[in-house]
């Protein structure tokens, strides 16, 4: 698999140098495929005279992401029939005569018919196995289904998924454009891309990717404090744990919000709403917590933050904040996000929270009380091991596939392949151009040019939901600012401050995300993953409020018990392996 990591990873730095000096492919690494399934001598000597034979005729290759578009679409003119298998989305009144597949079928040439999932993510992966079980036809084309990679591996190794290894090198095209993209997509991502990608067992290729960079305001905890209160009393933003803890003492005792009552809320997050756990944003001042992913690695050992003694120590301030109601427990009872949200920006009258995580514009959009918060920066390190930031990583997901049953594989790959293309990206992304956007000379509320001007919130004339797709962080599909004094355009310069807050902490250099697991490592994280996760959060809650002391060593070892009996070391073991074989 390595080889074929490094292999894949040339490809796109070929195609990176192509686009400065126009050279053709020095390789073609059409070895992959057999080299995964390889099982016999003769299939070995047969490899080794396809690799010596690509070596010679390098030089005259020419591969699909080397033809210039205009030769390249459309990519059938005999109007051939594709059959795309998809879970259909409310907001799309009728997928045949969508703006969007109107103008992708004038553009490729193919005629598209619809088979629909219905239901939610969940509901479409049970249908697909009944259809594989009673061995009803398959859709050309699987488009955007949420599976993980085990499944996708059994899939294929079952011969319902086609392998596109080969696929990718031949008429592969937009993808390679938009991965050699540097700024967005580095060496050590797309490695981590194709190792995730690539079946350990087979080496077998069976996905397009959904895959893009986040834009600069990503991360997973962002906080926001009250200026204004820290205004009124005189204080200065906090930058460390200690800092904070004072900060917030002041907010609860000293009237910041001027009613005569002693109403505020000092701090307030939520744990089930993204971006909202106010815990995760503490916790990282004493050592790096995902929060998302949950293990992180060290000198090439993979280890659970959260029984660390630097974790604890986390603990032990949380649970300073709840002894003295700096930290509401609201935090982790709150059953929908509108009901902290209507108290970190009400509708109408006095703020009353102090600090409070969370995405602002599923918090508190439209309304006016946000502008009352600035973001703050992560917490300075208060262990030796903390002072991190938390972005959210690269995105990939395997969703779209092409089926046993189809037909022309290579019509349908270079029909995934252009969902890449910018073009193909604006449309899907934010629909016809003049009707629901124009093109500008723009830039981003953060100074990044930005070619993007929307004219409609949600466009009906596309597919609404990313498929498959790799998405460089470029001008030509950013969103411009607008500077016209809307909440909106004030939204935007408030995110992307946050952005930069964000980011004036440094980067875990041991982040793990997913891990390219083999069938039974899956089956061992299917069984406790949950579990674990909702203990520690569990564990999170108890400490805050004082159900659990952090400082009691027995209560602190119950802890560590109850992670090992659910699962923790059977966790980490089948993390190690698939870390130690996607990394050698």
């Amino acid at each position: 698999m390595k080889r074929l990591i490094s292999i894949l990873l040339v490809l796109v730095l070929t195609v990176s140098l192509m686009a400065g000096c126009s050279k053709t492919a020095e390789s073609k690494p059409n070895e992959s495929t057999a080299s995964a399934a390889a099982s016999t001598q003769t299939e070995q000597t047969s490899e080794q005279t396809s690799e010596q034979t690509s070596e010679q005729t390098s030089a005259e290759t020419t591969l699909g992401r080397d033809v210039p578009e205009e030769d390249w679409l459309p990519f059938t003119t005999t109007g051939e029939k594709l059959t795309i298998g998809l879970l259909r989305s409310t907001d799309v009144e009728d997928y045949d005569t969508n703006a969007f597949t109107k103008w992708l079928e004038e553009t490729t040439g193919i005629d598209l018919e619809f088979v629909y999932f219905e239901g939610k993510a969940d509901d479409a992966k049970t249908q697909l196995a009944l259809m594989t079980a009673s061995g009803e036809k398959l859709p050309d084309i699987l488009w955007r289904f949420q599976l993980d990679s085990s499944l996708v591996n059994e899939y294929g190794n079952q011969g319902y998924f086609l392998p596109l290894n080969d696929l990718y090198e031949t008429s592969g095209h937009y993808i390679w454009q938009a991965l050699a993209n540097k700024d967005s997509f580095s060496d050590a991502a797309i490695e981590r891309l194709w190792s995730l990608s690539t079946d350990p067992e087979s080496g077998n290729i069976y996905g397009v990717p959904n895959y893009f960079a986040p834009s600069p305001e990503d991360f997973n905890n962002f906080c926001f404090i009250n200026q204004k209160w820290l205004d009124k009393l005189g204080l200065e933003m906090p930058t460390t744990v200690d800092e904070l803890h004072d900060v917030l003492v002041a907010f609860r005792d000293q009237d910041p919000n001027g009613n005569g009552k002693s109403d505020e809320i000092p701090a307030l997050g939520r744990q089930s709403t993204w971006m909202a756990n106010i815990c995760n944003y503490i916790i990282n001042a004493f050592t790096y917590y995902s929060g998302d992913y949950y293990l992180s690695s060290k000198d090439g050992k993979v280890y659970a933050p959260f029984v660390t003694d630097e974790y604890r120590e986390a603990m032990r301030y949380l649970n300073k904040l709840g002894k003295e109601n700096l930290l509401s427990s609201l935090t982790f009872t709150a059953s929908d996000y509108k009901e902290v949200g209507e108290l970190d920006a009400p509708t109408d009258g006095n703020t009353v929270v102090g600090l409070w995580a969370g995405h602002p514009l599923v918090m508190c959009h439209d309304k006016e009380a946000l502008f009352d918060y600035v973001p703050i920066a992560p917490l300075k390190d208060a262990t030796g091991s903390g002072g991190y930031q938390t972005p959210v990583g690269q995105y990939w997901g395997w969703n779209s596939f092409i089926t046993k049953d189809c037909e022309n594989p290579e019509l349908a790959f270079k029909f995934l392949d252009y969902f890449s293309s910018v073009d193909c990206i604006r449309f899907n992304s934010y629909g016809v151009e003049g009707e629901d956007y124009e093109i500008v000379d723009g830039k981003t509320a953060s100074g990044e040019p930005a070619m993007i001007k929307r004219l409609t919130n949600l466009s009906k004339n596309s597919w609404i939901l990313r498929g498959p797709q790799v998405l460089a962080d470029i001008p030509e599909t950013r969103i411009a600012y607008t500077d016209d004094g809307s909440w909106e355009s004030r939204y935007e310069v408030l995110y992307a401050n946050a952005g930069k807050a964000a980011k004036s902490a440094p980067v875990y250099d041991g982040m793990l995300y997913e891990l390219p697991y083999n069938t039974e490592e899956q089956e061992v994280v299917n069984g406790c993953k949950t579990l674990i996760t909702d203990f520690i959060k569990e564990g999170q809650a108890k400490f805050t409020t004082g159900e659990w002391d952090p400082n009691d060593d027995t209560q602190w070892q119950a802890y560590l018990d109850e992670l090992e009996a659910l699962g923790l070391s059977g966790w980490i073991d089948a993390a190690q392996t698939a870390y130690d074989r996607s990394a050698g």
